[in-house]
């Protein structure tokens, strides 16, 4: 983060910021974050989005999401899906988060677009092969009447 405002990047300007972070980190602000996503590992409580007016969206595996924008607040159930593997579904989840920001989802579909591409990603043994392209995510979706 220290570069980053270096370079005169801070949170809420053109650019967006998001950390995906599985560990504790000495220093870090969540609210220097316009996205923070932190694992389960660090912390279960999303209140940090009221104080800091971002978005917090805690992965909780096969056990789903927690979010909280500072307005809206829920939890998304993981699906049900093959697993051959679950090594990158992490990284797919994060991924699939900030895609839906870009699309402008609301937090509530974003999670639940998040959550659906990452355990789809499971699938493949690789963290790649199963990721699934737009079209197969929203079939699934439409489907599944989520």
């Amino acid at each position: 983060m220290k570069a980053l405002k270096g370079w005169g990047i801070a949170r809420g300007g053109d650019a967006k910021l998001s950390i995906d972070i599985g560990y504790a980190a000495e220093g870090l602000n969540p609210g220097d974050y316009d996205l923070y996503a932190p694992s389960e590992n660090i912390t279960t409580d999303t209140s940090t989005a009221t104080r800091d007016k971002n978005i917090v969206v805690i992965s909780q595996a096969e056990r789903g999401s927690l979010y909280s924008d500072g307005q809206s607040s829920g939890s998304v159930p993981a699906i049900t899906s093959e697993i051959l593997s679950t090594l990158g579904a992490g990284d797919v989840f994060h991924g699939a988060l900030v895609a839906a920001q870009v699309w402008n989802k609301e937090i509530s579909e974003a999670v639940l677009i998040a959550n659906t591409v990452a355990g789809l990603s499971c699938r493949g043994l690789d963290g790649q092969s199963g990721i699934p392209r737009k079209n197969e995510l929203d079939a699934y979706l439409a489907k599944a009447k989520i």
